[in-house]
């Protein structure tokens, strides 16, 4: 995990860049006008909330030739915006971690459940030696749990109710501490990443609504 890897939307490849010229721009002059405004940290937002890029995804019929990023953080953007989630760096940031679980393996292959435990993650941090490896690990664990959260809720419903595991409200409570927490390591402040740390602590019930609404709406995720 690099956590200096945020700001994602502000580099785009040349494939995402190819793509939203497809869809915006009319003919090569508004192309240059675009390339400048996407250029530009102050216009990239205003030029990625376009309807019509949401639209041209939830339209298209087979694949898209966008990376897998620009395409979570249009979806993403989408639906926390309708939960009145409207920080694009809230977005960019879940995005990113809806990105970095996609390239996971399986961290049970051989297990019945997809997704682990969280007396698995506790065991973890508690044999973590140093206070900077707790940092990283408690990141990935709070980066996980709103993934599942998000996009798998239906699959811990069906575990609680089946093998006795805790329920969504004990999965949210505990991913939010851990973003609190983290918000306060000095390696946040290194990062700069204290406030958004903090905002997922204190957003992460209603992001994990958002992610339930884009996972039954718009997601097949195998």
């Amino acid at each position: 995990m690099n956590l200096s890897n945020t700001g994602r939307r502000f580099h785009l490849s040349k494939r995402d860049l190819d793509f939203l010229l497809r869809v915006l721009a009319r003919d090569e002059r508004e192309g240059t006008a675009l390339l400048v405004l996407l250029t530009d940290a102050g216009t990239v937002d205003r030029v990625l909330d376009s309807p019509a890029l949401f639209d041209r995804i939830l339209r298209s019929q087979g694949a898209l030739e966008i990376s897998d990023f620009l395409y979570f953080y249009l979806m993403v953007r989408g639906v926390f915006r309708e939960s009145g989630l409207r920080d694009p760096d809230l977005a960019d940031y879940v995005a990113g971690a809806l990105v970095d679980c996609s390239l996971c393996p399986s961290t049970q292959p051989d297990s019945r459940s997809p997704l682990p435990f969280l007396v698995d993650w506790n065991e973890e941090l508690e044999q973590a030696v140093t206070s900077y490896e707790k940092f990283f690990l408690s990141v990935q664990i709070g980066n996980f749990l709103l993934v599942a959260t998000g996009i798998f809720h239906e699959h811990l419903k069906e575990r609680s109710r089946r093998r006795g595991a805790p329920g969504l409200r004990y999965y949210e409570d505990f991913g939010a501490g851990i973003y609190k927490e983290a918000s306060r390591h000095p390696l946040a402040r290194e990062f700069f990443l204290e406030d958004r740390f903090f905002q997922l602590s204190e957003s992460f019930r209603s992001s994990r609504r958002a992610l339930n609404r884009l996972s039954d709406q718009f997601l097949c995720w195998n």
